[in-house]
């Protein structure tokens, strides 16, 4: 369990400086809210599986479900019901605008992590704990 944890870790890590990068060096850019919204749900998903000890599916079900009901915060401008003054932070966490091309960025990101995990991570992660 423990290569498995530093895996997701890592993959964390690396995921969370590319949304940075892409954040800072994209801006205005046509990229920065595909890519950032798409590489979103891989990011939670990775700290998720680092953090907790939970099956591939049901931690997909879970970050897109907070994903969703981030978004569908938007929508209803929860900043504005609770009070919340607007800041580039707040935007950061609760983002600034409701859209359709997001729930897909995010669908399609928590897809392809899984795809991912489930037939290449957790398959080196068998490996190299039979190895050790």
């Amino acid at each position: 369990m423990r290569t498995s944890l530093n895996i997701y870790l890592i993959l964390f890590v690396c995921l969370l400086i590319t949304e940075l990068l892409i954040a800072t060096i994209l801006k205005g850019s046509i990229l920065r809210p595909v890519f950032g919204d798409f590489l979103v749900t891989p990011m939670l998903y990775t700290l998720a599986r680092g953090a907790i000890n939970l099956k591939p599916i049901t931690t997909s079900f879970a970050v897109l479900l907070f994903a969703y009901l981030i978004e569908f915060g938007q929508y209803i401008n929860i900043r504005e019901i609770l009070g919340i003054k607007k800041h580039w932070w707040n935007e950061l966490i609760l983002g600034a605008s409701f859209d359709w091309f997001d729930i897909l960025a995010y669908s399609l990101g928590i897809i392809a992590i899984y795809l991912v995990d489930k037939f290449i991570l957790l398959n080196k992660c068998k490996e190299s704990q039979s190895l050790a």
